[in-house]
C-alpha cells in the first residue's frame, strides 16, 4: 500500500488558488481605466477637431483678404476715376466705382440683406467687373464690416488716395455665437487698413 506524502495537499490547494477567476473588484478597476482612457481619447479628438477648424478658418479669411487686395490693386492702378458713394446715398462709404477709359466701370461694395452692418453674418463684399451687366458679380469675402468710425471706401479729394478700411470676421470675440462657430476658436478677425494711389479720385 502506497503512503501519501504529507506535502501533496498544500500544493494542490495553492495550485487551485492560482487558477481562480477575476474578482468583481478587479473588473471594476479595469473598467474604470478603460473609461478614463476613452474619455482622454475623445477629449483629444474634439480638441484637434476644433484646432483644425480654427486653422481652416484662418486660411479662409487670409485668402479672402488677399483676394480683396489683389482685385483692388488690379483695378485701381489703371483707373481713370474712382468715385465713392455720395452723401445721403445708401451706399455711402460701402461702395466704390472705378472707371477705365474705353472699358467697363467696375464696382466694389458691401451687400447687406438686413441693411444693418453691425450684424456681420449676412455682410458680403462684392466685386462687379461690369456694372452695366447683371450676373457677373463675385463675392470676395463674407462677414465683412467697416472699422469703427470709418468708411469702408473713402476718397476725400482728387489728390488723396483711395482709403480701404474693413474687417473680415468677428470683432467681438464672443464665444458660442454664430460668428464664433464660423471663424473657429482662437481667431476672430482680419483687418485691412490700406490705401491705393490713383490717377484721379473724386469724393
Amino acid at each position: 500500500m502506497r503512503r501519501s506524502h504529507p506535502h501533496f495537499a498544500p500544493r494542490r490547494i495553492a495550485l487551485s488558488s492560482r487558477r481562480r477567476g477575476v474578482t468583481l473588484v478587479e473588473t471594476m478597476i479595469a473598467s474604470s481605466v478603460m473609461v478614463m482612457m476613452s474619455m482622454a481619447v475623445i477629449t483629444a479628438f474634439v480638441y484637434l477637431a476644433r484646432v483644425e477648424k480654427g486653422v481652416a478658418s484662418q486660411m479662409r479669411v487670409v485668402h479672402q483678404g488677399k483676394s480683396i487686395l489683389d482685385a483692388l490693386t488690379q483695378e485701381v492702378l489703371d483707373a481713370d476715376l474712382v468715385l465713392e458713394g455720395k452723401s445721403g446715398d445708401l451706399n455711402q462709404g460701402t461702395r466704390v466705382d472705378i472707371t477705365h477709359t474705353g472699358s467697363a466701370t467696375v464696382a466694389f461694395y458691401i451687400a447687406d440683406t438686413d441693411k444693418d452692418l453691425t450684424t456681420i453674418s449676412d455682410n458680403v463684399l462684392v466685386y462687379d467687373p461690369d456694372i452695366a451687366t447683371n450676373g457677373d458679380e463675385q463675392i470676395l469675402a463674407r462677414m465683412v464690416s467697416p472699422l469703427s468710425g470709418c468708411k469702408v471706401f473713402e476718397c476725400s479729394s482728387a489728390t488723396q488716395p483711395l482709403q480701404v478700411r474693413l474687417r473680415i470676421g468677428d470683432a467681438s470675440g464672443a464665444a458660442k455665437t454664430e460668428t464664433d462657430r464660423t471663424t473657429g476658436p482662437g481667431f476672430q478677425s482680419l483687418v485691412i487698413n490700406t490705401s491705393f494711389a490713383v490717377r484721379t479720385t473724386q469724393g
